[in-house]
């Protein structure tokens, strides 16, 4: 970390939201940090003594408190620092502003939090492919759903004869910009719109060039990157493990590996975020919990049929809202099921206790 003996808790993202949950903890041994990398049995925090290497305690992977969640890259966590060994001890995790998360890919219906208190996630599209906004509406679904917000990014826009065609293409009013990662001045979009002390991430397919976004903005190369095989447009470099950044003039940059499987959470109503103009249309049929599909007197069926509301946009939304009814009936089952197993393990702790007296 730059400067380590300047930053301050503010510069990091610090707001009153987080230093009302520390206060309320009323442990004056712990100071607060915030997750900058995460490994396999560790992780690197921030924190205004510098960066440190911290371990959880056994509370956090203790299969009898099933409701405590590990701390992800852009946690803000209560430490306790042991500094002749520049190591800690995550001790509390506070609650989270935002996050965006996914289903864990090919398991059983389980929620993985990719990354925490965001502010604007950019969702980068690569103009050497063709222009697939049903995928973009995808990830737009997964930001709003956790509370930040999201900006269109297309990148490599030397690929592009005319710009006007983003603009007619796109079907919502999320805030959209087209940059070029060959030159720096093509970044000067995206270096206009980052605000100190503001929390950023790029999500997308490997291969669009977020993590060379992020060594262009941050001046130096954080994550190793390769070129795109020819043929497929592929990304050769990976990011193994998510990493905060602090950037030169301000503001904090998480790097999340491509995430080329796309499997949306459900933790409120994302499509409503992603399709407000669908929304709003739906507030006039017939039955207040119209599923658009064969139900009589719904306005959104007949928004399409007057031409109104396109058809392959109407399809999109249907799709997707399928998908998630059914991973809302996979949550619910796997609940009860995961309920039923950590009352066996409660049950067994007890036992064994009785016992041991």
């Amino acid at each position: 970390m730059e400067n380590e003996e300047n930053i301050t808790l503010e510069i990091l993202g610090w707001g009153e939201e987080f230093a009302s949950s520390f206060t309320a903890l009323n442990r004056p041994e712990l100071v607060p940090a915030r997750i900058s990398a995460q490994y396999r049995s560790n992780y690197r925090v921030m924190t205004i003594q510098g960066e440190l290497i911290a371990e959880v305690t056994g509370k956090f992977i203790n299969p009898i408190n099933p409701g405590v969640e590990l701390p992800r890259v852009g946690d803000w966590v209560a430490v306790q620092v042991f500094d002749l060994e520049s190591k800690a001890i995550i001790h509390e995790l506070l609650p989270r502003r935002t996050k965006i998360s996914r289903k864990v890919p090919e398991r059983k219906t389980e929620e993985q939090v990719i990354a925490a208190n965001i502010d604007e996630i950019f969702i980068v599209h690569g103009l050497d492919k063709p222009l697939n906004l049903n995928r973009m509406e995808r990830f737009q679904s997964m930001v709003q759903d956790g509370g930040a917000s999201p900006v269109y990014v297309f990148n490599k826009s030397d690929l592009l004869e005319d710009q006007q065609e983003i603009q007619q293409a796109i079907r919502s009013d999320v805030p959209y910009m087209i940059i070029n990662t060959r030159s720096q001045e093509g970044l000067k979009p995206i270096v206009d719109f980052i605000r100190p002390r503001h929390t950023y991430t790029f999500i997308g397919a490997s291969g669009v060039g977020k993590s060379t976004i992020i060594n262009k903005l941050v001046g130096e190369e954080i994550f190793q990157t390769r070129e795109v095989r020819k043929g497929d447009a592929k990304g050769r470099h990976t990011t193994s493990h998510r990493e905060l950044v602090l950037m030169p003039g301000g503001g904090l940059l998480i790097d999340t590996p491509g995430m080329r499987e796309i499997q949306l959470w459900d933790s409120g109503d994302p499509l409503d975020y992603t399709f407000p103009d669908i929304h709003a249309l739906g507030r006039h049929c017939r039955f207040s919990d119209c599923a658009h599909r064969s139900e009589k007197d719904c306005a959104v069926k007949e928004a399409v049929e007057k031409g109104e509301l396109k058809k392959d946009r109407y399809e999109h939304y249907l799709k997707l809202e399928k998908e998630l009814s059914y991973l809302r009936g996979r949550q619910d089952q796997w609940s009860k099921l995961e309920q039923k197993r950590q009352d066996k393990i409660l049950h067994r702790a007890i036992k064994r206790y009785n016992k041991g007296r």
